[in-house]
Formats: C-alpha cells, structure tokens, sequence
C-alpha cells in the first residue's frame, strides 16, 4: 500500500502537468501567412478575423498588406493587417486563450493617450476593457503612433475587440504580430486524465 502511495505521489505532479499542456502551445500570426485578402473571415491558427468600418484610403480592411510600409515603426513589420480606424477588429479563438499580445500602429506622428481599446471576452460576457496610448518611436512625420499590448487573464478568452482613436488625425491602423496561448479543451483534458489512470492501474497491478 505504501509503494502504491509512493508511486502516485511521484506520478501525479506529472500527470496533472501533462492534463493542463496537452494541445496547449503558442502561436504566432504575422499576416504573411496568405498573400493579400480582405480581413474579414479570415481565419488561421485558431484565430478569425473580423472587421466593421472602412475609410477614403482603405475601404476593406486586409489581411497580408504592405499598406503604409513605408512609416517608420519600432515595433512591426510589413505585410501586416490593415483597416480604419473608425472600425471594430474582433479576432475569435478556437480553443480559448489564456494570453495574448500584439502590435497596433495608428497613422499619426503624435503621441495619442487613447491610441486604442481592447475588449476581453468569455462567450458574450465582457471580461476586461484596457486603454492603451500610443507614441511614434521617431519625430519622423512619417512615423506610427504605436504600442505593443500583452495581457493574461485568469479567465478562458474566446474573443476580443479593438476600437481606435478615430477622433485624431490618425485615419488608418496597421496590426501585426498577434501571439497567443490557448488552453486545453475540456475533452482533451479527461482523455488525457482517463490514460494516465489507466498507466497507474498497470504500475499498481
């Protein structure tokens, strides 16, 4: 009994690590993933791409563009997604996240303290609302106003949101480098739970 004991506590630490990493991982989105298309409907690595609004120089938002490559940005690189800033960016994931990051650059060459917002959410249910500013990382007019936002929730995201200061001279938004963590999903945990069982069932007997 003792031996039996012994052994579940030496392989249950693992097992629970193997439950909460099976099809867990990070995944990097860096919009050169396809050639360039309409960003609505978009979807790669788990993530799908959404879009409302659109503006003079951008009527569609895009997936894949070199839209405004030539600004000076500390941040991004071309090709990236681009839309108005009048617009809604909404990303849905599929498995859930536990974290995510990105970049969002905004054609202004000042700083701008309501650069943009990101919304959190679990299902329909609104989990966070952060404003994040923005600065040009050069006094060049051709500069972004830009920001690298990272966050991590204790809750399961399954969506966000990012609206932008369109009430500054800042007409576009360029958005790059979407990193993300998904968690497992509920049916991969148990089968995961119901092989470990079965492997200490084996070293039991």
């Amino acid at each position: 009994m003792k031996a039996l004991c012994a052994d579940s506590r030496t392989l249950l630490p693992t097992i629970a690590l193997l439950c909460m990493t099976v099809r867990t991982g990070a995944q990097t989105i860096t919009f050169d993933e396809f050639s360039e298309r309409p960003l609505d409907g978009v979807s790669v690595k788990g993530a799908t791409f959404s879009f409302t609004g659109a503006s003079p120089d951008i009527p569609v938002a895009l997936f894949g563009s070199s839209m405004f490559s030539f600004a000076d940005t500390g941040l991004m690189t071309a090709p990236w997604a681009v839309g108005a800033t009048v617009g809604t960016l909404r990303v849905i994931f599929n498995p859930p996240i536990s974290r995510l990051s990105f970049d969002v650059g905004l054609t202004a060459s000042v700083p701008l303290p309501q650069g943009f917002n990101v919304r959190t959410f679990q299902g329909t249910q609104l989990i966070d609302k952060i404003v994040v500013p923005t600065s040009p990382p050069t006094s060049s007019p051709f500069s972004f106003s830009e920001a690298h936002f990272a966050y991590t929730s204790i809750q399961n995201i399954s969506a966000i949101s990012v609206t932008f200061d369109a009430t500054s001279s800042a007409q576009d938004f360029a958005f790059d480098n979407l990193s993300f963590t998904s968690v497992p999903e509920p049916s991969t945990i148990a089968l995961a739970s119901v092989g470990a069982l079965c492997f200490l069932r084996r070293r039991w007997r």
